[in-house]
C-alpha cells in the first residue's frame, strides 16, 4: 500500500516478486526468495531464459546433476585427452542408500512438518563431517538429545559419501544383509583402477562373508550379517581403510 502504485499498472514479473515477498516472510527464507527470483528473471545463458523451462519442470538441484554427469561424462570420453593427467578417481556422483531400517525425523521428536521438511532439506546440503556434527549439536540444543532414528539418518548420510567414494551407485540394506551396487556400464572408468582391484581380491579372499555377482543392471557385492546403518557404515569404511594402507 505504502511503495507500489495500483497492482493493476504493475508489470507482471513486478507482481511476481511481490507474491514472492508475502509467500516468503519468514526468518531464514532468502534462500527461497533467491531461488524464485532466478527463476523470474533468469542468470545468463546456461540458467536463463532458454533453460528456465527446464529448471522449473525438474528443479535446479536435479538440473545441476544432469548437468554434472554430462560434463563428467565429456571429459571423460570426448575430452579425455585433455584430462588424463587428472588425479584417478573411483569416487560416484551420486549414490542411493535404500533401506528398510527407521532413518528419520520422527513427528514425536519434532512435531512441525515444516520444520522436519527444512531439516531434512539442511542435512542434504551437509558435505562434510564437521558441518555433520554441528547440525547434530544444534538438533540437541532446539529439540533434546536426538532418537535412535535420527542417530541413524545421520550415519546414512556418512554410508552415503563412503559409498561414493568407493564408486558405489547404490547401498542396499535389509535386516541380515547389505548388498552394494557397483555402474552396469562395464567400462565405467571404477573398473580400470588398481583400487578396485584390490578390493574384489579382498572379498574373494572371503566368499562366507561376501557373495559377487554380475547383472544387466550393476555388479554387486553382497556382506552378509550386517543389520543396522552403523554395521553397514564400519564395513565401508574398513573396504575405505584397506584401499587407503594398500595403494
Amino acid at each position: 500500500y505504502l511503495l507500489s502504485p495500483s497492482l493493476s499498472g504493475l508489470p507482471d514479473d513486478s507482481k511476481k516478486r511481490l507474491r514472492t515477498l508475502e509467500e516468503y516472510a519468514d526468518l531464514g527464507s532468502g534462500f527461497q526468495v533467491a531461488m524464485r527470483d532466478l527463476d523470474i528473471r533468469g542468470a545468463g545463458n546456461l540458467l536463463g531464459a532458454e533453460q528456465s523451462g527446464f529448471i522449473a519442470d525438474m528443479g535446479f538441484d536435479m538440473y545441476h546433476k544432469i548437468l554434472d554427469e554430462a560434463v563428467q561424462e565429456l571429459k571423460q570420453e570426448e575430452f579425455s585427452d585433455l584430462f588424463k593427467n587428472e588425479e584417478e578417481k573411483i569416487d560416484s556422483r551420486d549414490c542411493q542408500i535404500d533401506t528398510h531400517f527407521e532413518i528419520l525425523i520422527p513427528s514425536e521428536y519434532i512435531v512441525q512438518t515444516s520444520e522436519r521438511i527444512s531439516l531434512y532439506s539442511e542435512l542434504s546440503n551437509i558435505k562434510t563431517e564437521l558441518a555433520l556434527r554441528d547440525f547434530q549439536n544444534e538438533l540437541k540444543d532446539r529439540f533434546g538429545n536426538p532418537p535412535p532414528q535420527v542417530l541413524a539418518l545421520m550415519d546414512s548420510v556418512r554410508l552415503k559419501w563412503v559409498a561414493q567414494s568407493l564408486g558405489l551407485e547404490k547401498v542396499s540394506l535389509t535386516q541380515t544383509k547389505m548388498r552394494c551396487f557397483y555402474p552396469g556400464d562395464p567400462v565405467a572408468p571404477v573398473y580400470q583402477t588398481e583400487a578396485f582391484n584390490f578390493l574384489i581380491g579382498k572379498v574373494a579372499q572371503d566368499n562366507r562373508r561376501y557373495n559377487a555377482k554380475q547383472t544387466d543392471k550393476a555388479f554387486i557385492i553382497e556382506v552378509i550379517g550386517v543389520t543396522d546403518v552403523y554395521q553397514a557404515l564400519y564395513e565401508l569404511n574398513d573396504w575405505k581403510n584397506a584401499l587407503h594402507t594398500k595403494i
